[in-house]
């Protein structure tokens, strides 16, 4: 089990590595979720290894909140994308709808 903890915590430095150094900000979501995934892969070994159900417990509300800021990036760059649209035409959303 132990190399096997060794194995991801090798490609989680190497995710972060890509973190870091993503060209773009949804290649850096999509490391950032990784790592998480790994790290949430971790504790469910940590919590076999060990007999204990408290990390059991502390990785499903891992999980649970990682999914929530991933909805939350997610639609922070959507907006993001939208703002930019939006200078770069010069009128809002919906300006060129009848009332």
């Amino acid at each position: 089990m132990i190399y096997i903890i060794m194995f991801i915590v090798l490609t989680a430095f190497l995710t972060f590595v890509r973190a870091l150094r993503g060209p773009t900000v949804a290649q850096r979501v999509v490391a950032a979720n990784s790592i998480g995934l790994m790290l949430f892969s971790l504790l469910l070994l940590l919590s076999f290894k060990l007999q204990a159900k408290a990390f059991l417990d502390i990785a499903l509300v891992y999980a649970i909140l990682q999914f929530i800021d991933v909805l939350v990036i997610t639609r922070h760059i959507d907006r993001e994308d939208d703002y930019d649209c939006q200078e770069n035409t010069g009128r809002a959303r919906g300006a060129d709808m009848p009332h």
